[in-house]
């Protein structure tokens, strides 16, 4: 999760809006959540003075269920539904094997 971050903070440096793809009830996915989110966090990139302000969406993180499928189309609705989104993170290696 740390390095999701990283990457994302490099790609837009000036923050904005993210939707966490995700499987919750799997402990070490959960953990990659906590990553993302405490790296993204105002009160982390203010102690770095940083002018970056992230933003998760409310329905974030999904649930795939376990279904790579279901990612995919959790991907595509939420892409559909917000347009001016900055990322979708997938925290699990499932809809990349498709």
């Amino acid at each position: 999760g740390t390095q999701l971050a990283k990457v994302l903070k490099q790609l837009h440096p000036e923050g904005g809006t993210y939707v966490l793809i995700s499987e919750p009830n799997t402990p070490n996915i959960a953990e990659r959540e906590k990553g993302v989110r405490e790296n993204l966090s105002s009160k982390k990139n203010q102690r770095r003075s940083s002018n970056s302000v992230w933003v998760e969406l409310d329905e974030s993180p999904t649930d795939i269920q376990g279904n790579t499928t279901l990612a995919i189309q959790q991907m595509y609705d939420i892409a559909a539904r917000y347009p001016n989104l900055t990322a979708i993170i997938p925290v699990m290696g499932g809809p990349m094997f498709l």
